[in-house]
C-alpha cells in the first residue's frame, strides 16, 4: 500500500485480458460554455492504457501539440466541434474512437430534472461523499442535447445503443476512484473545494494540501498509464501555481479518469446506474 491507497497489483494494475489497441477519449466536460473541458485520448497498453493526446479545452485539443505540462496560457470554454475533434483523434491512432466517455449528464432525451442514474449513484456513493449533482435545463441543458445530437449524426450511439462508429457513455469521476482504488471515501481533489475539505487550515496550509492532493492523484493514475509521466509532471509544492493552472490539471486528471472508465467499458469491467433514458458506467474491478 502507497500513500494510503492499495496497489492492486504492483507498479501497473494488471488487465484481466488482453487489451485491444482501440482509442478512447474521456472528456471532462464543463456544463456551461463559459468553462473549459479537459480532454484525454488514450489507447490500450497490457498492462495499462497509454495516453495519445491531453488538453485542456476543445480548442487546445485541435490546435495544440498534444500535452500540456505548465504554460501561462488560459484555456477557454467553447462549444465542442466533435467531426474537428474526432478528425484529430483519428490521425493520433489507427482507426475511429471506440468509446468517447464523458463527465456530463446525457439523455435520449432533454434533461429537466434529476434523473434515474443520478439518484442511483447518490444511493450507493452519497455515504462515501460521492452523490451526484443535479442537472437542470440550465446546465448542462442544451449544451447536453447539443452534444448528443452531434455524436448521434457522426455514427455514434449512446450507451448500450451502440453506433457505427462506436458508443458515447456517461461517467462520473469520483464514482470511478471510488471503485479503482478501493477508497472508503470521496478523494479530496477538486481545486475550488478545499477550504470545504480542510476547514481547521491555514490559507497556506490549504494551498500545500491543494498541489499534495493532485500529485498523489497523478501517482495513483500513474498505475494504470505507462506514459503518464511523458505528458504531466508532478507539481512543484514550492510554485505559487495560479487558480486557472491547478484548475487545469485537475480537468486533466479527470479526463484521464473519464478515458479510464471508458478502456474499463471496452472490457466489460463495468456496470451501469440508470434506466432506458441513460446510464451513469462505474467500474468494477
Amino acid at each position: 500500500m502507497a500513500n494510503g491507497y492499495p496497489e492492486k497489483g504492483g507498479l501497473f494494475i494488471k488487465s484481466r485480458r488482453t487489451k485491444s489497441r482501440s482509442l478512447v477519449l474521456g472528456v471532462d466536460a464543463a456544463w456551461t460554455l463559459r468553462n473549459p473541458s479537459g480532454l484525454a485520448l488514450i489507447e490500450g497498453a497490457d498492462p495499462g492504457y497509454r495516453i495519445k493526446r491531453l488538453a485542456r479545452s476543445y480548442e487546445e485539443f485541435t490546435e495544440g501539440e498534444g500535452f500540456i505540462i505548465k504554460n501561462g496560457f488560459k484555456p477557454t470554454g467553447s462549444l465542442p466541434d466533435f467531426e474537428a475533434i474526432l478528425r484529430v483523434c483519428e490521425s493520433s491512432g489507427e482507426g475511429p474512437v471506440s468509446v468517447i466517455a464523458f463527465d456530463m449528464p446525457l439523455s435520449l432525451n432533454p434533461i429537466t430534472r434529476r434523473r434515474a442514474s443520478d439518484n442511483l449513484i447518490s444511493r450507493e456513493y452519497g455515504s462515501r461523499g460521492a452523490g451526484t449533482h443535479s442537472p437542470s435545463p440550465l446546465r448542462p441543458g442544451e449544451l447536453s442535447d447539443r452534444i448528443r445530437a452531434s455524436l448521434l449524426a457522426l455514427g455514434y450511439g449512446l450507451g448500450e445503443e451502440a453506433g457505427e462508429k462506436g458508443v458515447f457513455i456517461e461517467v462520473y469521476p469520483h464514482a470511478s476512484l471510488i471503485e479503482l482504488f478501493d477508497l472508503k471515501y470521496r478523494f479530496p481533489y477538486k481545486v475550488h473545494q478545499t477550504k470545504k475539505y480542510w476547514p481547521s487550515l491555514s490559507l497556506e496550509e490549504r494551498r500545500v494540501k491543494r498541489v499534495e492532493v493532485l500529485n498523489q492523484l497523478l501517482a495513483m493514475l500513474a498505475r494504470w498509464y505507462e506514459n503518464l509521466a511523458g505528458f504531466l509532471e508532478p507539481l512543484d509544492p514550492d510554485d505559487q501555481y495560479t487558480g486557472f493552472e491547478l484548475k487545469g490539471r485537475e480537468d486533466l486528471l479527470d479526463a484521464l479518469i473519464c478515458a479510464l472508465t471508458g478502456g474499463l467499458y471496452l472490457e466489460k469491467r463495468i456496470h451501469g446506474y440508470g434506466d432506458s433514458e441513460g446510464k451513469i458506467w462505474v467500474p468494477k474491478l
